[in-house]
């Protein structure tokens, strides 16, 4: 295919059947291969041919990987080797799976891409296997090139992605995008790194507060936030039961009605994270509940309050806004393979994009246990 657009792209004079294509997915697993396989390495050539496909609106791509070695040749230029169009894909969704070591060019250069970006997922195999680094500027480059039309900014597997001086990327990247993102992911202690950047010293909860009301754009609908909170905040206690400053923070957030559009705050990873470290987590070591008592509440709280959905590890509704989340096509995507329907009860895992079991917060096995004790899950939902 990529040979074919190549031939085809400048004389316009596409082979039958190109000029309908609207979405196409490349790389999708149908078994449990090793993601330290690295003969699977897609070439990221055959991705830039992709977007010069006329009318096509959506794009999942897996394995995408940019080996930094080559950078070290000194004939090496990233715009010739990629040919990546600027501006000029009709491309509108972007997913990006499997990603590893990319350079802030590379970033800059699929940024460019398309002037209609209307949603970009970044995601990672897994959060301990492979390391993303410099995502901060990728989000910036994104404000550069597509402030005016981005809505959706997701990042999966986060734990597995790094910016310069920050977790993903602070509250601050975002100030350049207009009106229009709605969704985006963010992790908690770069929203309290934020803050600590802003005011000069580690924010309480009513300074939190303050920043926060104007930290995000005015059009966000839904904050996935995850990752542990107390980082950079007064007061906090390592390895201990958080303050409450982000909860109260956030509590203010919610019933201040700043963000006129706002639905939905995801926090059920916040919990998980301090539940367990992710040292913890990585070695999926059993060990006894973390958290002795419910956090995160007066979120809850003002949430009931003003009909904001804050969900959290027992309290999972959402009004449905999930569907908004572009899940990690699976082997069920094939139409025509062997595999047959999805089983109904999969839910989609908005941590990772992946479909697959879910207890629903059943409250009584392992997932739920090693956060929260058995008696506070039964006392949580009376």
């Amino acid at each position: 295919m990529t040979k074919a657009i190549k031939e085809n792209r400048h004389t316009e004079n596409w082979p039958q059947g190109f000029a309908s294509i609207r979405s196409i997915s490349v790389g999708i697993e149908t078994d449990q291969r090793s993601w330290n396989d690295e003969s699977v390495h897609r070439d990221g050539r055959d991705f830039a041919a992709l977007l010069y496909i006329p009318n096509l609106e959506s794009i999942y791509f897996n394995d995408l990987h940019y080996d930094r070695d080559e950078e070290d040749d000194e004939d090496f230029d990233m715009s010739d080797h990629y040919d990546f169009p600027y501006r000029t894909s009709s491309v509108k969704h972007l997913f990006i799976d499997g990603a590893s070591g990319f350079s802030t060019d590379l970033y800059q250069g699929i940024a460019g891409v398309s002037e209609n970006l209307e949603s970009v997922v970044l995601r990672v195999g897994t959060e301990f296997g492979q390391d993303l680094d410099d995502v901060d500027a990728f989000v910036g480059w994104l404000a550069t090139e597509n402030a005016a039309t981005l809505q959706k900014l997701i990042i999966y597997n986060p734990g597995g992605m790094h910016g310069y001086r920050c977790t993903n990327y602070r509250p601050e990247e975002l100030e350049r995008f207009g009106n229009k993102l709605r969704l985006f992911t963010m992790a908690a202690s770069d929203i309290e790194l934020d803050g600590l950047y802003q005011l000069q010293s580690d924010p309480n909860a009513e300074q939190l507060a303050e920043y926060v009301s104007e930290a995000f754009p005015a059009s966000t609908e839904a904050i996935y936030i995850w990752g542990r909170s107390d980082e950079f905040v007064d007061g906090s206690k390592p390895n201990g039961i958080p303050t409450n400053t982000l909860d109260s923070a956030l509590a203010s957030l919610i019933e201040s009605g700043v963000y006129e559009n706002l639905k939905v705050i995801y926090l059920a990873d916040v919990e998980k994270r301090h539940a367990q470290d992710d040292r913890e987590i990585a070695l999926e070591r059993s060990i006894d509940a973390g958290l002795k008592k419910l956090i995160l509440q007066k979120s809850v709280a003002a949430g009931c309050k003003t009909g904001v959905h804050v969900c959290t590890l027992m309290n999972r509704d959402d009004g449905g806004y999930w569907r908004n989340f572009p899940a990690k096509p699976d082997r069920f995507d094939l139409k025509t393979g062997p595999c047959g329907e999805r089983p109904t009860s999969w839910r989609l895992n908005l941590q990772t994009g992946e479909w697959g079991p879910d207890c629903e917060g059943c409250g009584e096995c392992k997932d739920c246990l090693v956060v929260y004790p058995a008696e506070l899950w039964k006392s949580g939902r009376s």
